[in-house]
């Protein structure tokens, strides 16, 4: 009769979180508020992997895409995540698998080819006409502190430019003739 080979024991989730996040406070020095994210994003994964019944070292891409996938549609009791926060998830899931390869404990990385959704950009506030308007009558008199302030908030206005391009511009990036 064939004795079948043990199967080696696995440590539960929450001890493979604890190793991790004493790797990144005692080896990679990461402040408290990112140990603090790290934390919520695993527990938050923890969870996920209790109710699909999945095990944290034999889960796919599949898995774990799903797993964001949920977190960016939201569901009846919270809203849909935010795409910084999808990346920052992406990341702890990434360097939580690294670690756990690298410590062998798994041994393929499911997070290879995952991929959060790209960050969208805010478009910047812009002033109402009115807003406009005291702004550009804030500099007054006829000192050349407020003659130069008036001049600026002009040339910012008139061409849109930001602050760091107002602030950059040399007199040699003036064209009088034109």
């Amino acid at each position: 009769m064939a004795i079948a080979p043990a199967q080696p024991a696995t440590r539960p989730y929450e001890h493979l979180v604890l190793d991790f996040l004493a790797y990144l406070e005692f080896e990679r020095g990461l402040s408290r508020n990112t140990l603090d994210a790290y934390r919520s994003d695993l527990l938050q994964f923890g969870a996920y992997l209790r109710r699909t019944g999945a095990d944290p070292t034999t889960v796919g891409h599949r898995e774990l895409a799903a797993f964001l996938s949920e977190l960016a549609e939201g569901g009846d009791e919270r809203p849909p995540a935010a795409p910084a926060t999808l990346h920052r998830k992406t990341a702890c899931l990434r360097s939580f698998y690294r670690h756990l390869r690298r410590e062998e404990v798994v041994d393929h990385d499911p997070t290879a080819s995952l991929t959060a959704p790209r960050h969208g950009r805010r478009l910047p506030q812009v002033l109402a006409r009115g807003e406009v308007a005291k702004l550009l009558d804030q500099p007054r008199g006829t000192e050349p502190t407020a003659l130069r302030d008036r001049a600026l908030l002009e040339v910012m206005y008139a061409c849109g430019l930001r602050a760091s391009e107002a602030i950059g511009l040399e007199v040699s990036d003036i064209d009088l003739q034109a």
